[in-house]
């Protein structure tokens, strides 16, 4: 840029001044007879002379209207010759104060403050490669992934793109690895600024770096304990389709339902079963099922005739039973289910008691087991509700209650015998359930 026109007629002036004292000076050494310069160079000893090779000449054009220019501006600036061009040497730092405008001076930087932990200095100067390489990878509407220095720090936007001076406001901050859309560019000296927003929210909206911008997600390093966490609590095998069958097993407790027998059977009694499911659209199911029961208590009456009187002692009570159930589940056999199933079944009765027997006439005691069997028919129900805690296995509550039907003949010393209603009870267990896919 060339300088200011007042500077040159400052300058040139004191190249006068300068040149009028030395003139003054110098002329009464030439008539003293002193040796200029050029009187010296005409007194060099002969044979000092040398050949050096002649310099090249420079090419020979036509000076056009652009050269004419150049060529006043540079007789401009050398117009001060030998004297100006040392004076300039001397004067140039004071006439620069003095002459130049004081607006120009630049203030000193103001400190600002520093971006995030982990966040690229924006103001740090790139190559002109990395520039422009920077400048052309971005565009409007362009998405990116923001990154950061360690992974699950937070990146923080601006409201403003950041320059010399002026402090950092911040407008929000979002996680490394989230995935933004540029909505506005702004290319600085240093370096590209991006305003952008997350691509599914409208905010936070604020300015980065262009280096804070990835063009790919960033990588997750597989550790142990990340993929662990990944995985569901209860991870399921791919599967073909739905379960096509089951096999339930069933143990608990259970009591009779009949006072009298609830009397003689005090204590709960054992309940096992084992059954086949076959389950079908909509969630129904149907099969068979193979169960036993068995009680066991004292009797609390007698049994008196005109010949003998019979006093039962400890006593057994055994039902075995076969059913063909239907009913349906709900549930997707992941997580919790619940389902309900009631269907006919056979009962096998078999009653066992120790009778004494005492002769009214004799007074004779004779010990002896009293026993009692029949087929029955009858029918059964259940709820169940269960939890799925392994690919194809479910674990649950059952409740079962069941009716036979039932008519004493008072035949027998046992209390079953004297009993003119159907048979009744309920058990409470736990169910296992395995799927066949």
């Amino acid at each position: 840029m060339r300088p200011p026109r007042d500077i040159f007629t400052c300058r040139s002036l004191a190249s006068a001044l300068c040149c009028a004292l030395l003139v003054l000076t110098l002329a009464p050494a030439r008539r003293a007879g002193a040796a200029t310069p050029s009187d010296r160079r005409s007194l060099a000893v002969a044979g000092d002379k040398k050949q050096v090779p002649k310099p090249k000449s420079e090419p020979r054009y036509k000076p056009g209207a652009d050269d004419k220019k150049k060529s006043d501006s540079d007789d401009d600036s050398k117009s001060g010759g030998f004297f100006e061009s040392c004076l300039d040497v001397i004067l140039s730092g004071a006439f620069d104060g003095i002459c130049t405008p004081s607006h120009s001076a630049q203030p000193p930087p103001a400190p600002f403050t520093p971006r995030s932990p982990g966040s690229p200095d924006p103001l740090a100067p790139p190559s002109s490669q990395d520039l422009v390489l920077d400048v052309h990878a971005w565009a409007v509407s362009d998405h990116g992934w923001l990154t950061a220095a360690a992974p699950g720090d937070s990146v923080m936007l601006l409201r403003s793109p950041l320059e010399q001076g002026r402090p950092d406001e911040d407008a929000g901050h979002l996680p490394a690895g989230t995935e933004v859309v540029i909505i506005e560019t702004h290319t600085l000296t240093r370096g590209v600024e991006l305003r952008v927003r997350p691509v599914d929210a409208v905010e936070p909206v604020g300015w980065i770096p262009s280096a804070a911008l990835a063009t790919a997600p960033p990588a997750v390093a597989a550790s142990p304990t990340a993929d662990a966490a990944a995985l569901p609590p209860h991870p399921y095998p791919p599967q073909q389709g739905p379960a096509r069958a089951g096999v339930q097993v069933v143990l608990g407790i259970g009591a009779f339902g009949n006072r009298e027998l609830h009397h003689e059977f005090r204590q709960p009694g054992f309940r096992g079963a084992l059954g086949y499911q076959r389950f079908e659209r909509g969630g129904w199911l149907w099969g068979p099922s193979l169960g036993v029961r068995g009680y066991t208590g004292n009797a609390q009456m007698n049994y008196e005739s005109s010949v003998t009187t019979d006093w039962p002692g400890a006593s057994e009570y055994t039902i075995g039973d076969f059913a063909m159930v239907a009913g349906q589940r709900e549930g997707k056999h992941r997580g919790f289910g619940c389902g309900w199933s009631a269907g006919p079944a056979i009962f096998c009765m078999y009653e066992l008691s120790d009778v004494t027997t005492i002769d009214n006439t004799t007074g004779a005691l004779r010990r002896h087991d009293e026993t009692l069997g029949r087929w029955t028919a009858g029918g059964v129900a259940s709820a169940t509700a269960d939890w799925n805690v392994a690919p194809g296995a479910d674990v649950g509550l059952r409740i079962e209650g069941y009716v036979a039907g039932w008519d004493g003949r008072e035949e027998k010393s046992l209390t079953s015998d004297f009993i003119h209603a159907p048979l009744c009870g309920f058990d409470v267990g736990l169910c296992v359930n395995f799927r066949i896919y």
